[in-house]
C-alpha cells in the first residue's frame, strides 16, 4: 500500500511537471514567433501568413511531442504489464508449488481463498473442503471466536509471525508457525499465509524441558554439592542447592567468588586442599577429605571430587566436581576407632589377668606337690590331688 501511493504521487508530480513545461514552452513559443514575424517584415499580409505558419507549426511540434510522449508511456506501460503478469505467474507457480503450506484468506470472512497442495497434503482436508471453510476452523473451539476478533482487527499492510495449534482431518494436532502478510489475490485485498510444521521441534524442546526438570529436581533433592566452573576457575557454571546446606551460605556468594570453597577450609587442612588443586591438572581426577569451617562456627568434614572434563580434542573445557558432607560418617569412623582402642585396652589387660592367674594356679600346683611329697615322706597319704580340675584337699583333716 505505501509503494502504490508513492507511485501515484511520483505520476501527479510528473503531470504537473509536463504541464507546467507546457505552458512555458507555449509563452515562450508566442513571444518569440511574434517577435521574429515582426523582424522580418511589417507586411499585414505577411503578418497574417505568418501567423497561421507559425500556428501550425506550434500544433505540430506539440502533436509530435505529444505523440513521443504517448509511445514512450505506452511502452513502459506495456513492459509493466508484461512483466507484471510474468511476475504474477511466477508467485502462482511459488504458491502452489511451495513445499510448505501456503493459503490465501479474506481478510473480513476469514473464509479462505486458495490452498496449496501441499496444504492439502498435510491437513488431510480437499481443496473444496478447505475453501468452504475458514481460518479460525483449523483452531480449537473454545479459541476460534477470539482468533476471528484478533484477524480482523489487523492493519492493512500489516506482517506477523505466530505459533498456533491447527486441527488435521484425521483429528491429530500440530504445532505451526505461521507467518502472514497483506497481499492482493485476484484483484481484491487478501492475506498470504505460510505455515511450517514445527511439532517435531517443539516436541523435542518440551521433552528436553522436562529432562531439565526431573535433573533440577534430581539435583534439588540430592544432599551432595554438584558444581562446575571454568577451566581458569573464574566463574562458577553450575552450583547445586546443597551448597547453601553443607557451607551454610548463600548460592549467589559462590557465583561471585569461586574461591570461596578455599576460604572456607580449615586453617589445618588447606595444604590438602591445595595439594587436590595441584593433584587434579596432573592426574585429571582427585578425591580427598578435609574440614571446613561455617559461618555460624561448625567444623565439618566434606568429601570432596572432582574432575576436568575434556572435549573431543582433549582441550579442557571445565571442572565437575562433588563435595559430600561426611561429618556423621567421620564421626562414626572416630567412635568405631576409639571402641576398637578400648576394646584391645581391655583384651591386652584381661590377657594380663588371666597370665596372673595362670602364674599363680601353677605355684598352687607346686606347692600342693610339695605338701604331698612331704606328706609321702611322712608316710602320710597325699592331701592333694595335682590337676585342674581338681585342687580341693583330699582329706578334710590336714595335719
Amino acid at each position: 500500500m505505501p509503494q502504490s501511493a508513492d507511485h501515484q504521487r511520483r505520476a501527479c508530480q510528473l503531470a504537473a511537471l509536463v504541464t507546467v513545461l507546457y505552458a512555458v514552452l507555449g509563452v515562450v513559443w508566442i513571444i518569440w514567433s511574434d517577435a521574429a514575424v515582426q523582424a522580418v517584415s511589417a507586411d499585414p499580409s505577411w503578418h497574417a501568413l505568418a501567423q497561421r505558419g507559425k500556428d501550425l507549426a506550434f500544433i505540430g511540434l506539440t502533436a509530435l511531442a505529444l505523440a513521443v510522449l504517448v509511445y514512450h508511456g505506452s511502452s513502459r506501460l506495456l513492459l509493466a504489464v508484461q512483466q507484471g503478469e510474468h511476475s504474477a505467474l511466477r508467485v502462482h507457480d511459488l504458491f502452489e508449488g511451495h513445499p510448505q503450506p501456503m493459503w490465501y484468506y479474506h481478510p473480513d470472512s476469514l473464509a479462505f481463498l486458495r490452498v496449496n497442495d501441499a496444504a492439502v497434503r498435510l491437513y488431510g482436508y480437499t481443496q473444496a473442503e478447505f475453501l468452504q471453510s475458514a481460518v479460525p476452523d483449523l483452531r480449537a473451539a473454545d479459541e476460534r471466536a477470539a482468533l476471528a476478533q484478533r484477524l480482523r482487527s489487523r492493519a492493512p499492510g500489516f506482517r506477523a509471525v505466530d505459533q498456533a495449534r491447527h486441527l488435521c482431518k484425521s483429528g491429530q494436532w500440530l504445532e505451526m508457525q505461521i507467518s502472514a502478510q497483506a497481499a492482493v489475490y485476484e484483484g481484491r485485498h487478501a492475506v498470504l499465509v505460510l505455515a511450517v510444521d514445527i511439532s517435531a521441534q517443539v516436541a523435542a524442546r518440551q521433552a528436553l524441558q522436562r529432562q531439565e526438570q526431573q535433573i533440577r529436581e534430581l539435583h534439588q533433592s540430592l544432599a551432595e554439592v554438584l558444581w562446575l566452573i571454568s577451566p581458569d576457575a573464574k566463574q562458577v557454571l553450575y552450583v547445586s542447592p546443597a551448597f547453601e546446606q553443607v557451607y551454610g551460605l548463600p548460592l549467589d556468594a559462590f557465583r561471585r567468588d569461586p574461591g570461596l570453597w578455599l576460604a572456607r577450609v580449615h586453617p589445618d587442612d588447606l595444604d590438602v586442599a591445595r595439594q587436590s588443586g595441584r593433584q587434579l591438572w596432573t592426574d585429571g581426577r582427585v578425591d580427598c577429605q578435609y574440614r571446613i569451617c561455617r559461618p555460624d562456627g561448625e567444623v565439618r568434614w566434606v568429601s570432596d571430587r572432582k574432575k576436568l572434563v575434556r572435549d573431543a580434542h582433549g582441550d579442557v573445557t571445565m571442572i565437575a566436581g562433588i563435595a559430600e558432607d561426611i561429618t556423621a560418617r567421620r564421626l562414626d569412623q572416630d567412635t568405631l576407632r576409639r571402641n576398637s582402642e578400648e576394646l584391645a585396652a581391655r583384651y591386652a589387660e584381661l590377657a594380663r589377668f588371666n597370665r596372673a592367674a595362670v602364674d599363680r594356679e601353677l605355684d598352687m600346683i607346686a606347692l600342693k606337690r610339695e605338701v604331698n611329697a612331704l606328706s609321702l615322706a611322712r608316710q602320710l597319704p597325699p592331701p592333694y590331688q595335682v590337676d585342674f580340675a581338681a585342687t580341693a584337699p583330699a582329706t578334710a583333716d590336714i595335719p
